[in-house]
């Protein structure tokens, strides 16, 4: 069977299949520009009100726990719009390529995605959100 592929504007983006979770493939460069703000803690980072001053595309983390790849992220692209996103795939596979390490990421209130660099370039990400909150735009 041929991989199954997903087409967006950035370029083609492998799909497989484990269980009942999806992953794709994605160059890190296809992300927006994410400034990367690690803090000491995830108690840290669950404190914040919203992005640190004058940065409008954040990615705010923490190890969970180093040894074992987990980190608590929070995402504020406020530069497009979005105050805080709970699941931000494209985050996930800048710092996953900028850790250069498989990494389970706590995001959101619902959310957990697995990323993990792989040799040709790409990160390849999956997960699970649960809806917990509705909001309108």
């Amino acid at each position: 069977m041929e991989t199954p592929l997903l087409r967006p504007p950035a370029g083609e983006a492998p799909v497989r299949f484990e269980g009942d979770v999806t992953f794709i493939s994605g160059k890190p460069e296809w992300a927006p520009p994410f400034e990367h703000i690690e803090l000491d803690s995830p108690a840290e980072v669950e404190a914040l009100a919203g992005p640190p001053d004058g940065v409008e595309l954040a990615g705010v983390w923490a190890w969970e726990d180093e040894g074992a790849g987990r980190v608590r992220v929070r995402v504020f692209p406020v530069r497009v719009g979005i105050k805080e996103d709970e699941a931000t795939g494209s985050y996930a596979v800048r710092l996953a390529a900028r850790l250069g390490r498989k990494i389970t990421i706590h995001q959101g209130k619902g959310s957990l995605i697995l990323a993990e660099p792989k040799a040709d370039g790409t990160v390849e990400i999956g997960g699970r959100t649960d809806l917990v909150d509705v909001r309108e735009y």
